[in-house]
């Protein structure tokens, strides 16, 4: 179905008006190949088609087009897509110098059971925490209604409770390898330094009194454990809501994160293998991205931009607004946590998040400083 879009322009009077915009501007509803339905502004500029399926304006000779600044609209431009096929391809290229390029089980099993599947917009979503997953999921719960909802009117437990979404791993092997093939693949990754840090302000930091009873008493027994083998002391420790001054530092956190205990069976896992706590396990091990080959890989930095590409991909930049925060308050706290570590101590958490520094482009030997 062809809708005809008016255009208005003060300039022209409404009679005209009306008529240049038929001739020029119409939007269409489409499907592209990996079945992901966008809308489109189709213009008379050159258009090219993207892999993904969402239009981009090809800009002409000398000049680089952007979309109208009046409305949101679903238009990627080249521009856009260049940065995304970049980042892209570095990841890839990484990817191939890694010694063996076979996934073991044990990520396998991990990035399945990450990976959210929507199959309204055909979107596989490999949520990493502490890079804006609870408001990705907010986002994409809203989506799921028509027309969609406010993503802030969106309760935290529509998504943790698979309401509106399954995972990876409740598909069988040949839906699966379908859904990788056919499905429009996302993730947002964050300097590895920076997310450290923020998960230990969401976990270890946090007054215990913000929290639900719920994740109250998880954040109580992971603040037990690390003061109980990571403060230099025989106290045995025993925290509670009212006691607030055996607040765990960042410096435990960080050698209890780094002990070869936690890297080879996490005491405060969430999973009965022993996996890495996922609000700091690398991002790699969550996601494998050389097995997984995201279409999408947003940056913590350029969250703003890396959002509205994929809500354009999807045809819905138009229909809901992601509920941002302002990325740069960890950002800004960053160097004065890791300026109470020692070197050595710094050194440990480089190798540890070694190849997500390799594989999306951080630097390992640039630690927030002051």
């Amino acid at each position: 179905m062809l809708l005809v879009r008016v255009v208005k322009n003060r300039a022209v009077a409404i009679v005209g008006v009306a008529a240049v915009a038929l001739s020029l501007v119409c939007l269409e509803r489409y499907t592209n190949d990996a079945g992901i339905a966008s809308d489109a502004v189709v213009t008379t500029e050159p258009v090219v088609q993207s892999q993904q399926g969402a239009r981009i304006v090809a800009p002409s000779a000398g000049e680089t087009k952007k979309p109208e600044l009046t409305a949101k609209n679903n238009i990627i431009t080249e521009e856009e897509r260049r940065e995304m096929d970049n980042r892209r391809n570095k990841v890839m290229a990484e990817c191939g110098k890694k010694d063996g390029n076979e996934t073991s089980q044990r990520q396998e099993w991990r990035y399945v059971e990450t990976i959210v599947v929507d199959d309204k917009h055909k979107l596989l979503y490999c949520g990493v925490p502490k890079v804006g997953t609870t408001n990705w999921l907010r986002v994409l719960t809203a989506l799921q209604t028509d027309p969609a909802r406010d993503p802030m009117k969106v309760d935290k437990s529509e998504f943790r409770e698979e309401r509106n979404f399954r995972y990876l791993n409740s598909y069988d092997s040949a839906d699966r390898a379908r859904l990788l093939k056919t499905y429009l693949k996302v993730i947002f990754v964050r300097n590895p330094y920076e997310r450290a840090v923020s998960a230990y302000k969401s976990v270890f930091k946090n007054p215990l009194h913000q929290f639900v009873e719920k994740y109250r008493k998880k954040s109580l027994q992971y603040r037990n454990y690390v003061l109980r083998n990571y403060r230099n002391s025989n106290i045995n420790w025993n925290v509670t809501v009212n006691d607030p001054r055996f607040n765990v530092t960042f410096e435990e956190f960080s050698r209890y994160l780094t002990d070869e205990r936690t890297l080879v069976a996490d005491p405060l896992s969430v999973s009965s293998n022993g996996l890495m706590n996922p609000h700091w396990a690398p991002m790699s091990e969550l996601c494998d991205p050389c097995e997984v080959k995201y279409d999408v890989i947003g940056m913590h930095h350029t969250m703003r931009n890396d959002v509205e590409y994929v809500l354009k991909s999807i045809g819905a930049n138009d229909l809901v607004d992601y509920p941002f925060r302002d990325p740069n308050v960890t950002r800004a706290q960053a160097p004065d946590y890791y300026k109470r570590l020692a070197p050595s101590q710094i050194d440990k958490m480089r190798r540890l998040y070694e190849t997500d520094f390799r594989l999306f482009g951080y630097d390992p030997y640039e630690p927030p400083r002051v």
